[in-house]
C-alpha cells in the first residue's frame, strides 16, 4: 500500500521525459528517469546537488521509482554513487516484490547512479530531445538480473 501512495502522489511529468534516453532498461513497466543538477539551496559553497524526476506505467514501479526519487533527490553526484542497492534487501523492500521488480528497482537506481554522474560532467542533467539520438549511442546502462550482480 506504501508504494502505491507513493505512486498516486507523484508529481506529473511532461512528455519530454518519456524519450528512449530516460527510458530504464530491464523493467517489467516502462519507466523513465531523468535529473537536473542545482545549487543546495542552503549552502554557500556552490555544492551541486542531483534532483530527480519520473514516471512509470505501472502504479507498483511508479511507487518504488518516487521512493528513490525522494530518497536520492537533493544529495550530492558522490552521495549517489555510494548508495550501496543491498540497502533494498537490509530494508526489507526485496521481501514483498516479485524478482521482476527487485531486478526493475535495481536497474531504476543504477540509471539513477548514472544520470547523477552525466549530471555532474555535463553541469546539467535532463535529457533533451535532441540529445536523444546521441544518448542512444551510448552503451546502455548495465541491466541488472540478479542480485549475485551487484557484488
Amino acid at each position: 500500500k506504501h508504494f502505491l501512495n507513493r505512486a498516486k502522489n507523484s508529481p506529473a511529468v511532461t512528455d519530454d521525459v518519456r524519450i528512449s534516453a530516460n527510458k530504464v532498461p530491464g523493467c517489467l513497466s516502462t519507466v523513465h528517469v531523468d535529473c537536473t543538477l542545482e545549487p543546495k539551496s542552503d549552502d554557500d559553497d556552490s555544492t551541486m546537488v542531483v534532483n530527480y524526476f519520473g514516471d512509470s506505467d505501472g502504479l507498483l514501479t511508479k511507487g518504488l521509482l518516487a521512493l528513490l526519487i525522494r530518497g536520492l533527490s537533493g544529495c550530492t553526484p558522490e552521495e549517489i554513487q555510494m548508495v550501496d542497492p543491498t540497502f533494498i534487501q537490509a530494508a526489507k523492500i526485496s521481501q514483498t516484490l516479485t524478482p521482476g521488480r527487485n531486478n526493475g528497482f535495481l536497474n531504476m537506481l543504477a540509471v539513477m547512479k548514472k544520470k547523477a554522474l552525466d549530471a555532474a560532467e555535463k553541469g546539467s542533467g535532463a535529457a533533451t530531445a535532441d540529445e536523444e539520438k546521441e544518448e542512444e549511442k551510448e552503451e546502455e546502462a548495465a541491466i541488472v538480473t540478479s542480485f549475485e550482480e551487484i557484488d
